[in-house]
């Protein structure tokens, strides 16, 4: 069966009518779908179950955008929107080391410092925020995973992941935007949706929601791509609505305003989108498009170039795929560098012969890849755990620890009081807001 590249297959596919089938939203499919995502893999075959759709994606040029984000917002902040707009890339200080990762800054090395206090991990399993505080944009995710090429020492900006490389390849880089995440060790996906950091303590939270507050005070960014709604919506001085496009489209906004309507000032515009992993759930058109909007939306305000209308194109795509492909239908000298590097690094596969020997009688290559991934992301937990001489503790386990850790600091306090000595309290970073991040090497 023969296989193109992404961009050979969108030369076909936009210069004609194309067939698509519904997307399966079968939650065994979601580990293939995001595996194909990651290794580029498209079949070029069209199942006979099919329905003539015409690719048209001109509604989405970048300077249709604006409009309806001005005509609709609340009248009494309409003038502060319209000045905010205004700005051009050299008044935000737009940066010119801009791809340079945080890693080495003071607040991200003192996050790694709390953080492995509190949680007794291992650092290199913390993503750095690459990108710049200077940056117009701001992409916000959720938590990395262990899907990727390499689980250690890395950052946000992951090409090998299938979250970040799908942003990435709509044109978002670390050399045009700023990437931070709301919790930023790497963890394990649930089988079913769910908050993955419920077991946390609630010192373990706040030290990374404060990381995170940090890296958004800092920033000089004046667009938020966000998928974290709900939290964000908690925050005071938000005025939000909702931006209607063509085809009855919604994209809801924020603005974060300084003051009353009578002088307000527009200071950011937040912009909420589906979290990347929603649309392997959800690979459909109506899903695609509505996020082609907020994601333009974003790139247009910020003022950043980039392959619009990009998840429209991938939703028709990967609807085409009627199943993945069988193991003769991909050689080893074809996949991705970070898939052969990761591959020769932990099993020794060097050639295509390695390969077919490890690969399961009726399992894909994707397939494969995956789990021999998800694999090793629950042995390199198991031999933390066994390095630790204990297993991870339950939700249960780690709030009995922190309330006795509490209970003996009290102690503490009453002995050295009752001394005639002053008490000390040292506080985590997760208790003190973020000021104790000062971030004093600016990007």
């Amino acid at each position: 069966m023969a296989l193109k590249r992404p961009m050979e297959m969108l030369d076909d596919y936009e210069q004609q009518e194309t067939k698509i089938t519904t997307g399966s939203d079968d939650e065994e499919q979601i580990g293939e779908q995001d595996m194909l995502e990651l290794l580029d893999i498209e079949q070029v075959d069209r199942p006979s179950n099919t329905t003539q759709v015409q690719v048209d994606l001109s509604h989405l040029g970048p300077d249709s955008l604006i409009e309806p984000l001005v005509a609709q917002c609340p009248p009494a902040y309409r003038f502060a929107l319209m000045e905010f707009l205004e700005f051009r890339p050299d008044d935000a200080s737009m940066g010119t080391t801009m791809s340079t990762p945080l890693r080495n800054y003071a607040s991200f090395e003192q996050f790694m410092s709390d953080e492995c206090s509190i949680s007794g991990q291992q650092k290199s399993h913390l993503v750095a925020p690459p990108g710049s505080w200077s940056a117009a944009l701001m992409i916000k995710l959720h938590y990395p995973t262990f899907t990727c090429a390499n689980p250690e020492d890395n950052e946000v900006a992951d090409a090998s992941s299938p979250c970040p490389r799908m942003l990435m390849k709509a044109g978002f880089s670390p050399s045009n935007t700023l990437w931070v995440e709301a919790f930023w060790r790497r963890q394990i996906p649930p089988a079913k949706r769910g908050d993955q950091t419920h077991e946390w303590t609630e010192e373990l939270r706040a030290c990374h929601e404060a990381f995170t507050r940090h890296c958004e005070e800092r920033a000089d960014a004046r667009v938020v791509g966000s998928g974290n709604r709900k939290t964000t919506l908690k925050n005071v001085g938000l005025v939000t609505y909702a931006v209607v496009f063509g085809e009855a489209r919604s994209v809801q906004v924020s603005l974060q305003v300084t003051s009353d309507p009578a002088s307000a000032r527009v200071e950011r515009l937040l912009v909420y989108g589906y979290h990347p992993e929603y649309l392997f759930r959800n690979p459909n058109l109506e899903v695609s498009k509505t996020y082609d909007y907020a994601v333009a939306l974003a790139a247009r305000v910020a003022r950043i170039d980039i392959n619009y209308g990009y998840f429209e194109r991938r939703a028709h795509r990967l609807l085409m795929v009627e199943k993945i492909s069988p193991p003769d239908s991909l050689r080893f000298e074809s996949l991705p560098p970070a898939i052969i590097n990761w591959l020769r690094k932990n099993l020794d596969v060097v050639t295509q012969a390695d390969l077919e020997r490890l690969l399961p009688e009726g399992s894909t290559i994707v397939q494969f890849v995956h789990s021999a991934m998800v694999r090793a992301g629950r042995q390199a937990k198991a031999a933390l755990e066994k390095h630790q001489g204990r297993s991870m503790p339950s939700g249960l386990d780690k709030i009995a620890a922190a309330n006795r850790a509490k209970d003996s600091a009290v102690s503490r306090k009453q002995e050295k009081s009752a001394e005639g000595r002053p008490g000390a309290v040292l506080v985590k970073c997760g208790k003190c807001g973020g000021s104790e991040f000062d971030g004093t090497n600016p990007a």
